[in-house]
């Protein structure tokens, strides 16, 4: 009922701003409907073929990942080698004949595998497929409903532990698809690498995965990289009642940031209004949702103009025009709860919070560890300038832990994108495509800065709520889902690397 509520809500407030945003820009539409005929077909009642019975669930392929979910790979700094080490014998084990016939290395002797499949013809760049292993701490598993490294299936088909979503399940369909594919008899003409990671869920202690500064070393070009990111979803936008396929073009930066008060102390007798903390509770309280900007990256244009013949009537012409509307559609969206309000300006978080060492003294130093999404459009120097002059507070100093810049943009007029449509056409016909800004982090990134062609698509379906539980409690996935997802992996190996 809470989710109705606040989706209706939603509705509401997008309904009326961009109902406003449209009439404001009149006049720019206008004058594009005077050079140019506007012709958006209306889809509301189009009927896409049901993808919901096409697949059934594969009870061994089930089994498969509920024996690597049962292995605790927690990344993080104290975790230990040995489940790593048991993840990837199960591998070997689990599937004889990419075990026998690709080749298989640890880059720079690292928690990280990457698997060769040589294709045919040499002058061909090579797929790769990303997808990573290493999984977050459950936290607090008595909030569990059951404990996480004990995974099972319900009575309605839905896998319950930790590592379902995020990553093994988006893992083992690539490994289903390319064993299936190697009992076939199938050979690749394009090479296909499958680039494995351990620690993407942290930059560890020895680094980023290293795999693609090997690729630049051996100065191998991939014709395509595709990594975990977006997924098959139930429309962001109120007003679309259709399911996309979101296929993250871009991801926005990370930046974690220690930001630290530092005042005299004293003795807490006779408090002071300049203590440490009180500083540092004064800065926090000016970082706000408007504490950024709010802009229209160009994939979530793209993404509401190809949506815009699914809208309703009071929507349509608004989202045809959505790039006429610019500024005011940024801003009318980007007050939106969620993923799609996230996507249009850059976030702050402020996760931990430290200071003090005895209750009767006023402390030095407080500080907060602020976990920012850094949008299109910014960058790691760009928001500590920002951020400086919005606290404007020369007690404030800023130690940059981690900072990436956001991800360049992969194009969607090529073929690697269109060999993405068609894949998906084929395990969810009723999907539609679309590009967006992914707002995590991804092992992704690490490829992007030296090559173009880079997506983001894990090809599952996620309810919102299913969404949540990544890096939650209660990590769920449907367990049909991974046909569907197997699917997708054998339309595009054979459609990309066939012959």
């Amino acid at each position: 009922m809470a989710a109705k509520k606040h989706r209706s809500t939603a509705q509401s407030v997008i309904g009326k701003v961009l109902g406003t945003t449209a009439v404001l820009g009149t006049a720019a539409i206008a004058a594009r409907a005077a050079k140019q005929t506007l012709s958006v077909p209306d889809k509301t009642a189009e009927t896409l073929p049901a993808a919901e019975n096409l697949f059934s669930v594969d009870d061994a392929m089930v089994g498969r990942l509920l024996e690597m979910m049962r292995i605790p790979t927690i990344t993080g700094s104290d975790s230990t080698q040995k489940p790593f080490t048991d993840f990837e014998s199960y591998l070997r084990s689990a599937y004889p004949l990419i075990t026998k016939n690709l080749k298989r290395e640890r880059p720079r002797k690292r928690r990280c595998l990457l698997y060769t499949w040589e294709g045919s013809d040499p002058d061909m760049e090579p797929l790769v497929l990303m997808a990573h292993y290493d999984v977050v701490d459950p936290g607090d598993v008595s909030e569990w409903d059951h404990d996480p490294f004990e995974p099972y299936v319900d009575d309605d088909g839905v896998i319950h532990g930790r590592g379902c979503l995020d990553d093994k399940g988006c893992l083992i369909i690539i490994l289903e698809a390319v064993e299936q594919l190697l009992a076939q008899g199938f050979q690749p003409r394009r090479t296909v690498y499958i680039a494995l990671g351990g620690n993407e869920e942290t930059v560890g202690e020895d680094g980023p995965n290293p795999t693609p500064q090997l690729f630049a070393e051996r100065g191998i070009t991939p014709w395509m990289v595709l990594d975990e990111g977006g997924a098959v979803i139930d429309s962001p936008v109120p007003g679309i009642d259709k399911r996309l396929a979101v296929i993250g073009v871009s991801e926005k930066g990370i930046l974690t940031l220690k930001m630290t008060a530092h005042t005299q102390g004293g003795h807490a007798s006779t408090p002071s209004p300049d203590s440490a903390i009180f500083v540092l509770a004064k800065a926090l309280s000016t970082l706000t949702t408007n504490t950024f900007p709010r802009r229209m990256p160009q994939p979530m244009q793209e993404m509401l103009t190809e949506l815009a013949p699914y809208a309703s009537p009071s929507l349509r012409a608004a989202l045809a025009n959505i790039d006429v509307l610019g500024r005011p559609a940024a801003e009318a969206l980007g007050r939106t709860a969620g993923e799609l309000g996230a996507s249009m300006h850059t976030t702050v978080a402020a996760t931990m919070v430290e200071g003090g060492n005895a209750p009767n003294a006023l402390p030095t130093e407080a500080s907060a560890t602020l976990n920012i999404r850094i949008a299109l459009g910014d960058t790691v120097e760009s928001v500590i300038t920002h951020l400086r002059h919005q606290i404007n507070d020369d007690r404030i100093s800023f130690e940059v832990v981690e900072g990436d810049d956001p991800s360049p943009i992969s194009s969607t007029e090529n073929a690697q994108y269109a060999s993405l449509k068609e894949a998906i056409g084929s395990a969810w016909p009723d999907a539609v495509p679309v590009p967006y800004v992914m707002l995590a982090c991804s092992d992704a990134r690490f490829w992007h800065k030296h090559w173009p062609d880079v997506y983001r698509f894990c090809p599952m379906y996620m309810t919102a709520e299913q969404r949540a539980t990544i890096h939650g409690i209660d990590e769920n996935l449907n367990a049909a889902e991974l046909s569907r997802g197997k699917q997708f992996h054998l339309e595009l190996l054979q459609a990309v690397a066939g012959e």
